[in-house]
């Protein structure tokens, strides 16, 4: 038999061979040389004798003879498959004309000629003569005169069939293409959604990771970065992996350091299993694909996509377009990122610039906003403050006392005790520094901390009275940290208290002046790094005893 693979695909035939056996005409499939899929080649209706002597070799090399003979004419014509059945052959056609054959058999209608066929067909199986007559009468019979019109009908079908099934492949490449991009716009629109938080790179990527292995159908999605912090900022050398339940984070470390080092090396889209063997040490049930992440025109790192589930386990160009896009909203999301740490740097400085105008007006207070900002900050980290928010009151404490710049230098730096109209217009700082603020939006959340960091627990503070948790948190942990630094510091009424002493007040205070649960917490801190920055700042100011012990 002739074991050449059959080139036509026998899909484009099905629904001409399935009107045939409706109208009882069994039907092989060939190529021009009569090769034919076995997938196709026989159908009879399920009269198993008929396809069995169709599949013999006599009968394969009678159909090669028959391939041969069309091939040579414009159009096929109906001629004689054997003795009493006759073969209308319905052509082909491929992208590059006409490419094989459905062939139909009908049998003359007249008795001998069905005895005439029986006996063929029982002569190829090698079985008694007339053992397929009972078989062969259930074939269609057609008088010779008719046989071209049933070609032609066939050959309309046929082509319609073609027609039919080319729509039906475009309608599903179009199908498969909506399908990826609608993928790619989810992603993209996800992703936008995050890329608000340029504040928390770690988190994006992370989202990112998450949203491309649910959208993947692969075992493992990551993110590598290369080491160096000017570019890749507080990323810089971090693995982030998103894997499934079942997977194995530590086996995926050395297939990311792989794609990175591959990936510096220049443009790159797939690394295959065999090389992750070698080089990376693991063994891979697939290739990984991967993209690089640019920012600007500076590499940054890679995202990667291994152990492809499913039975197409090859990377697709479905696959590259996601992660190309996930790439290509990190590579603005670092853009982004960098241009608000270059924002917040500045903005950072302004404010530092406005509490040193205020430390330049009182000597006693230089670098008091920043010691209790880092008090409040540890506080607030002690009691799981979100990171977010606690970043909004680190602020919040560097300007809550902005408003001492509208009080006389003469109240600030007085000898001794204040008098009592004095002390109404130190009163007045908190309010006067939300007048000076409310003008920044960036600044607007920390305004309630600067406005009420001198109310107190139990409703005797200023200016509104504020008691309990009516007192917003910002401005309860900036109390308690406001209030050690001033009895740790040295002022114009009275030398600093000593630690112990300070710690003491803090709790007996407790309830009263400060929050009981934030006041038992803030004694059990660690004040070293509080330490060093009262060192510093003494050795800062010019006009401080260790400053001149510095120089000195």
């Amino acid at each position: 038999m002739n074991n050449r693979p059959c080139q036509i695909d026998c899909r484009m035939t099905e629904r001409t061979r399935q009107r045939c056996h409706a109208l009882g005409m069994p039907t092989i499939c060939c190529d021009l040389e009569g090769a034919h899929p076995a997938a196709c080649s026989i159908c009879t209706n399920n009269d198993q004798s008929v396809a069995a002597a169709l599949r013999t070799e006599s009968a394969q090399a009678r159909v090669r003879e028959l391939a041969r003979t069309w091939s040579g004419q414009e159009l096929p014509e109906p001629m004689e498959f054997i003795p009493g059945l006759s073969a209308i052959p319905v052509q082909i056609n491929g992208k590059r004309g006409r490419a094989g054959y459905v062939v139909a058999l009908t049998r003359e209608p007249d008795e001998q000629a069905c005895i005439n066929a029986s006996h063929a067909l029982a002569d190829w199986v090698g079985v008694e003569r007339n053992a397929f007559v009972s078989s062969v009468k259930r074939i269609a019979a057609h008088p010779a005169t008719s046989l071209g019109t049933i070609a032609a009908l066939l050959h309309w079908t046929q082509d319609d069939s073609t027609e039919l099934a080319d729509r039906e492949g475009a309608l599903d490449e179009f199908s498969d293409r909506l399908t990826e991009s609608y993928e790619e716009i989810t992603l993209l629109y996800k992703l936008s959604r995050l890329m608000t938080e340029v504040a928390a790179p770690g988190r994006f990527v992370e989202q990112a990771c998450a949203e491309l292995h649910a959208t993947m159908s692969y075992g493992w999605v990551g993110a590598a970065f290369i080491a160096d912090h000017a570019v890749a900022r507080e990323l810089a050398g971090r693995r982030i992996i998103h894997a499934g339940p079942n997977g194995a984070e530590r086996s995926v470390r050395p297939v990311l350091a792989t794609a990175l080092e591959r990936a510096t090396a220049g443009a790159l889209i797939t690394i295959p299993s065999q090389d992750l063997a070698r080089d990376a040490g693991v063994q891979a049930s697939g290739d990984v694909a991967l993209s690089r992440i640019i920012s600007g025109d500076k590499f940054v790192g890679v995202i990667a996509a291994g152990e492809k589930r499913g039975g197409d386990t090859g990377v697709s160009s479905s696959d590259l377009k996601l992660l190309d896009a996930a790439a290509g909203s990190m590579g603005v999301f670092f853009e982004n990122a960098a241009l608000y740490d270059d924002q917040q740097a500045m903005f950072l400085g302004v404010l530092q610039t406005l509490t040193a105008a205020i430390d330049a007006k009182d000597r006693y207070t230089c670098g008091h906003s920043e010691r209790v900002a880092h008090l409040a900050v540890r506080l607030a980290e002690r009691v799981e403050m979100a990171a977010d928010a606690v970043e909004r009151l680190r602020i919040s404490g560097l300007v809550h006392d902005i408003g001492k710049i509208g009080v006389p230098e003469s109240v600030l730096s007085k000898p001794g005790r204040l008098t009592d109209a004095e002390f109404e217009q130190i009163k007045k700082h908190p309010e006067i520094g939300v007048r000076i603020l409310r003008g920044l939006p960036q600044l607007s959340d920390v305004l309630p901390g600067v406005l009420h960091h001198h109310e107190r627990w139990d409703g005797a503070g200023y200016p509104h009275r504020l008691a309990g948790e009516q007192i917003p948190l910002p401005a309860r942990l900036l109390a308690v940290a406001d209030a050690f630094d001033a009895m740790s510091s040295t002022r114009t009424y009275r030398a600093a208290l000593p630690r112990t002493a300070v710690l003491e007040e803090i709790r007996r205070c407790a309830g009263a002046q400060f929050d009981p649960a934030l006041a038992r917490e803030f004694v059990r801190l660690d004040f070293a790094e509080y330490d060093r920055l009262v060192e510093t700042h003494l050795k800062a100011d010019p006009r401080s005893d260790g400053a001149r012990e510095a120089a000195a």
